[in-house]
């Protein structure tokens, strides 16, 4: 008999176990004697409805987590990111097309059918497209016009590399434009200062700074996972700190 389906919460507490059992190289045997129950009982555990919150705090005792942790963990999924070599940024610097039809891909979950749709492309378009992805080794054609992405999740740009060098300061730049005619209106904000401070304020300030934009990718890569596209905003942010004195006396003049 089928064992009737488990709620999606209790299910990555489960998940969660698993990758801890298997980064502490810990069998199914080997928690079983722990926790004094046999092979198959631990198994039935992971794999059908036989468990309990009961049972999953033995498990984390055994495996020496507390259970508070284990739920922390299970609500903040890692983010899968992806960066390209410098000859793919480099690429994509100089054809941002391309760049923008793998953005596509990945927002669809690899459907050119969608893309081609959204953005009225010819089938010779299309494939123009595909072709230069798969020379690029980001993605490989499969019959029935069906695709697998090589790469998933978000892009981060290289260190220096050529998305850096090409759109950092141009797209700072434009935000910073757009959001101080913007700031005042609602889900907007923007704050600025040039203040003196100590050097042990300024250390803590970057620690909170790294920080939030942390716990909000974070938060951004849930809300991915567990809503729906059209529930979710696009939004841009742009976090900074840096000893920096203006120089006013260069403003100064003879009048």
């Amino acid at each position: 008999m089928r064992s009737p389906a488990r709620p999606q919460e209790f299910e990555r507490l489960l998940s969660t176990l698993k990758k801890i059992m298997k980064a502490q190289r810990v069998t199914y045997a080997t928690l079983a004697g722990r926790i004094g129950l046999s092979e198959p009982s631990i198994k039935r555990i992971f794999t059908s409805s036989d468990a309990s919150f009961a049972r999953i705090i033995d498990i984390c005792s055994a495996l020496g987590i507390a259970f508070a942790d284990l739920v922390q963990q299970s609500a903040e999924p890692k983010e899968s990111v992806f960066t390209l070599t410098h000859e793919q940024e480099a690429f994509f610097a100089a054809q941002p097309a391309y760049y923008a039809f793998l953005r596509g891909l990945l927002e669809t979950s690899s459907d050119p059918a969608m893309l081609r749709k959204r953005y009225k492309l010819s089938d010779s378009s299309l494939r123009k497209y595909l072709k230069k992805l798969e020379q690029l080794r980001l993605l490989e054609r499969l019959p029935k016009d069906q695709i697998r992405l090589n790469v998933q999740g978000t892009h981060n740009w290289l260190e220096g590399g050529p998305f850096q060098k090409k759109f950092l300061k141009t797209d700072s730049r434009e935000f910073v434009e757009y959001l101080t005619g913007t700031f005042h209106l609602p889900r907007h904000f923007m704050s600025t200062s040039d203040r003196r401070i100590h050097p042990d304020t300024f250390a803590s300030m970057i620690s909170d700074l790294k920080g939030l934009a942390s716990t909000y990718r974070k938060r951004a890569y849930r809300d991915e996972l567990y809503y729906p596209a059209n529930e979710l905003t696009q939004v841009k942010w742009l976090l900074g700190a840096s000893p920096y004195q203006r120089k006013w006396d260069d403003l100064i003049e003879d009048l």
